[in-house]
């Protein structure tokens, strides 16, 4: 539902969840190359090209040979992108205020707590499962 009603929001940029995903992390994080958005963003390779190719089509994302290492590509967001930052992120802030209306406060702090929980809880048998079958 979260991503629906962001997707009703960016209907006019003919933007994904997904490709809002990766517009946000490249505002924070410009010039990665795409393994790294992948990594980041926890996508599979060929995802992760499909969703740059087409943000390449709509100007919002250009491809640029690495300066240190000519096989690698980084990202960087197009001046059309860059314009849309305070509008995406306006409609990002109002899609959160929606999805927390009613709560309070402290709910909100309480949520917080419980994903930070999981997230936690979620890296650790991630870190355990690789010890274990590290095959060194």
């Amino acid at each position: 539902m979260l991503e629906a009603s962001f997707v009703r929001r960016f209907g006019a940029e003919k933007l994904s969840f997904l490709q809002i995903r990766i517009i946000g992390h490249l505002y924070i994080y410009e010039g990665c190359s795409q393994r790294d958005l992948g990594k980041a963003l926890n996508l599979d390779a060929m995802v992760v090209s499909r969703q740059v190719d087409r943000l390449v089509e709509l100007d919002l994302v250009e491809r640029r040979m690495s300066e240190t290492d000519r096989r690698s590509r980084r990202l960087y967001l197009t001046k059309r992108a860059v314009a849309l930052r305070d509008e995406l992120y306006q409609k990002s802030m109002d899609v959160m205020a929606q999805a927390l209306k009613g709560a309070s406060d402290e709910d909100i702090q309480c949520f917080k707590r419980v994903l930070l929980g999981f997230v936690d809880n979620l890296e650790k048998d991630q870190f355990d499962y690789e010890m274990e079958n590290d095959p060194r």
